[in-house]
């Protein structure tokens, strides 16, 4: 196992006012933006439960590939490799996040969950 932390993984961050941010629906996933009318200050417990911040997604992921020889040395390809997400909003925010990150010659196999189970 490689566990990757940030400041913003252990202590959480600040989102200013009058920032516009996407605000989604647990449930449904609906998406909607929004204005911060204040500044809103968010633990590390809240991150990817309450807050979703896709730079900091981002920033993981640089980080994995950015240490991909320090993990896995002498291996010219990335083996099967799985990321926990901490929720399935959470799971479905890093496609597109590897998406940006890699660009579209390397698209992740991403097994969603349905509620079903």
């Amino acid at each position: 196992m490689y566990l990757i932390e940030t400041k913003i993984t252990k202590q959480g961050a600040k989102l200013p006012a009058r920032l516009l941010v996407e605000k989604r629906e647990k449930i449904t996933r609906k998406k909607r933006w929004e204005q911060q009318d204040e500044d809103l200050v968010y633990s590390a417990r809240q991150l990817d439960n309450d807050i979703v911040n896709r730079d900091q997604i981002r920033t993981i992921i640089r980080a994995f590939r950015d240490k991909l020889p320090e993990i896995f040395p002498g291996r010219k390809e990335v083996p099967k490799t799985l990321i926990f997400a901490k929720t399935d909003s959470h799971a479905d925010d890093q496609p597109a996040a590897h998406h940006k990150t890699h660009g579209p010659a390397e698209r992740p196999c991403h097994g969603g969950h349905d509620g079903s189970t």
